[in-house]
């Protein structure tokens, strides 16, 4: 865990993107990622009945 959290910084600095810019794109895009998901399983559901 330690080792997580004390490399975060660096590879922060390597990026050149603010930590908590990246942060809101990663769970954009998670969010966008499972909302995709979702719709394919509503899209496969229903193509069954």
């Amino acid at each position: 865990m330690s080792t997580i959290i004390a490399a975060e910084p660096a590879d922060n600095a390597a990026s050149g993107v603010p930590l908590f810019l990246r942060r809101s794109l990663e769970r954009r895009s998670r969010f966008r990622i499972g909302n995709n998901a979702t719709r394919r399983v509503q899209a496969y559901l229903s193509a069954w009945h």
